[in-house]
């Protein structure tokens, strides 16, 4: 009842989580990244305790847990307790990951969600994660696009054009398998999420036609750069980075050549990648339309 309650604040009483909900389930029509993380409320009416004790015995092994220590301690200290407390729990064999591939969109999918709150939009596009080289041009086109003040849709649309009252862009809903390249914005009254989404394509399409100057790749790329260095400043984003890295890219190392990476891309691997992915085929909008 726990978990319901919270299903039902975060998802089923709130504009955007219900937004959220259906723009993922419409992105993904076969991968697990269209159901919600927290379940469908039939499903938490009916699910046996004998199923999450199932679960919590299959994957909460040791043999599939990694743990990362920073710090001044001694590695002696350090495996005294982990073996203390980790040391009694049985390894499992894994089951083989089995997930469903997301197939090629092949065509616009639009959704509308009704409820008394505020309009509000998503636009999202089809992307692949990590260590997939676009992914990296993908981090850099996100400042690009909405990093700072001066950001091209936070200039353009919100400042220039006030369609909109904030914008922002981000990638969702996971880093394991390819996800979406996600586009959030709330219109400035009495412009419409259709207006927002017209000036949206705008600056897409400049992204396509037009090379992102020395000037402003070298701003952003050193922008991308602090922002990865700035999360290994402290002992815990330290730990919690080498964490991510290992599970998510199989290699801690990989850590070490992020900052690489990002310094590699180029105005035409903007242009190239913005072609690719930035189409009407790709795409998935989500748009919340206040009751009447």
């Amino acid at each position: 009842e726990v978990v319901r309650e919270e299903r039902k604040r975060s998802y089923e009483n709130s504009g955007g989580g219900k937004l959220y909900e259906r723009y993922l389930s419409s992105a993904f029509i076969a991968h697990p990244y269209g159901q919600p993380i927290i379940g469908w409320d039939s499903d938490l009416k009916t699910l046996p305790l004998s199923e999450m004790v199932r679960f919590y015995k299959t994957w909460y092994a040791p043999n599939n847990m990694v743990i990362a220590i920073v710090g001044s301690v001694k590695f002696e200290d350090v495996k005294r307790l982990i073996t203390k407390y980790f040391g009694d729990l049985p390894s499992r064999p894994l089951p083989e990951r089995i997930v469903s591939v997301e197939p090629a969109q092949g065509g616009e999918r639009r959704v509308d969600v009704t409820f008394d709150a505020s309009p509000s939009l998503f636009m999202g596009f089809h992307k692949p994660t990590i260590p997939h080289p676009d992914d990296f041009v993908f981090d850099v086109i996100d400042s690009v696009l909405s990093s700072g003040r001066t950001s091209r849709l936070n200039k353009e649309v919100v400042m220039k054009k006030k369609v909109a009252v904030s914008i922002g862009t981000f990638t969702t809903p996971g880093s394991r398998y390819p996800n979406l390249f996600t586009i959030s914005a709330e219109p400035r009254a009495p412009h419409t999420t259709a207006d927002v989404e017209k000036a949206v394509w705008v600056e897409l399409e400049r992204l396509k036609t037009e090379p992102v100057t020395k000037r402003e790749l070298e701003k952003v790329i050193n922008n991308v750069e602090a922002d990865l260095i700035r999360g290994l400043v402290s002992d815990y984003s330290m730990a919690r980075r080498l964490t991510w890295y290992q599970q998510v890219a199989g290699d801690w190392r990989y850590i070490t050549r992020s900052v690489d990476n990002i310094k590699s891309v180029t105005p035409e691997d903007i242009q190239r990648v913005a072609r690719k992915y930035f189409t009407r085929d790709n795409l998935t909008v989500a748009t919340l339309v206040r009751k009447k």
